[in-house]
């Protein structure tokens, strides 16, 4: 099973919570004032992964035992933002003691072992915001005065934390798993870059080479990566992904593949004619502001090309499709902008003046 997978099956679950919890949920969702009377800290599901925090930094699990009854919460694929979600179950995959597999054993487990496992991690997240509820509930009942600050929530947080930080029971955690949180974090990393859209350093591409119209490689696509690494280069860096819509959508690079020659390493056959259609538009020169790195986000392969900005002088970009033909572009609010001669001698004297 594959993680894309084995986090299709989480999301669908329902952790449940205390049913004599329920008056601390809603007390807490309006700050313990009346509705209306102060700012709403957020949707429920918020309050549920904000008292899964507590519980998780206070190192407490607190079992769904008071004897009053149990309530389903939210589906965890219904939970937003979608990168702190990706963030608790990073965490939880990292304590052995809830996951007590691998990262590459959890992938050959048998169906009724892998749904062990997502008991347990449910069970965990149950536990924790139980404990953080449970927490809470004693502020309000001692503390509540507290609860007119519009900071209250980001006090209590840091609180606890910083509690944790001076009893030093941070847990230790294997190598797979360090590796794991690595990964995880180069992945939320990315769907953050996503999640906040195209900008003056953000663009995304569909495809590397195929066009989504024409249904074939088409020279005028790769020549649109190459002019925003060509802006880039000449306003202030930036990262292109390609592999992502304009409305964000995650494509992958599929389409790529299938427009190269076929081989066995997909990735190896993509990064090549990159590396080709880098030196042909720009020369070698290009290479030492690029760095080119590939990443699975949720089942799809997109590209990453981080670029720095030539502090020292301006490039020039040599377009293929018109016999080498030389232009120049830089990066404007959300757009590729390609100059005139006149203004590249102004944009040249103005961005890389003399000391």
């Amino acid at each position: 099973m594959n993680s894309k997978e084995l986090r299709n099956k989480i999301y669908i679950k329902r952790p449940r919570y205390q049913g004599s919890k329920k008056d601390v949920v809603d007390l807490s969702a309006i700050k313990g004032g009346k509705k209306g009377k102060f700012l709403l800290f957020g949707p429920y599901y918020e309050i549920f992964m904000y008292a899964f925090f507590i519980g998780f930094n206070r190192k407490e699990r607190l079992p769904l035992s008071d004897g009053s009854s149990k309530k389903d919460f939210y589906k965890i694929g219904d939970w937003k933002p979608q990168g702190i979600v990706d963030y608790i179950l990073m965490l939880l995959f990292s304590d052995k003691e809830i996951v007590k597999y691998e990262w590459d054993e959890l992938e050959e487990l048998e169906e009724d072992n892998i749904e062990k496992v997502i008991s347990n991690l449910i069970t965990a997240i149950e536990e924790y915001a139980n404990a953080g509820l449970s927490y809470l509930s004693e502020k309000i009942k001692n503390e509540r005065y507290e609860f007119t600050d519009p900071f209250v929530f980001i006090n209590i947080l840091n609180e606890v934390v910083d509690k944790n930080k001076e009893e030093k029971t941070y847990s230790k955690v294997s190598n797979v798993s360090k590796k794991l949180i690595t990964q995880t974090k180069e992945q939320l990393r990315i769907k953050s870059l996503i999640e906040n859209g195209e900008s003056s350093i953000v663009e995304f591409k569909s495809t590397l080479r195929y066009c989504m119209h024409q249904k074939k490689p088409d020279k005028k696509v790769e020549h649109s990566s190459m002019k925003t690494i060509a802006a880039f280069i000449n306003t202030s860096g930036g990262t292109l992904l390609i592999g992502v819509e304009d409305n964000k959508n995650i494509l992958g690079l599929e389409n790529d593949f299938s427009a190269l020659k076929k081989s066995s390493d997909k990735i190896d056959g993509f990064q090549k004619h990159l590396d080709n259609l880098i030196g042909n538009y720009f020369g070698n020169q290009a290479f030492s502001f690029l760095n080119i790195k590939f990443h699975n986000i949720d089942g799809s392969l997109i590209c990453e090309i981080k670029v720095k900005p030539n502090t020292k002088k301006h490039i020039m970009l040599k377009n293929i499709a018109e016999g080498g033909k030389e232009e120049f572009y830089i990066r404007r609010s959300a757009s590729t902008k390609a100059l005139s001669p006149t203004e590249m001698l102004e944009y040249i004297e103005s961005h890389w003046q003399k000391e």
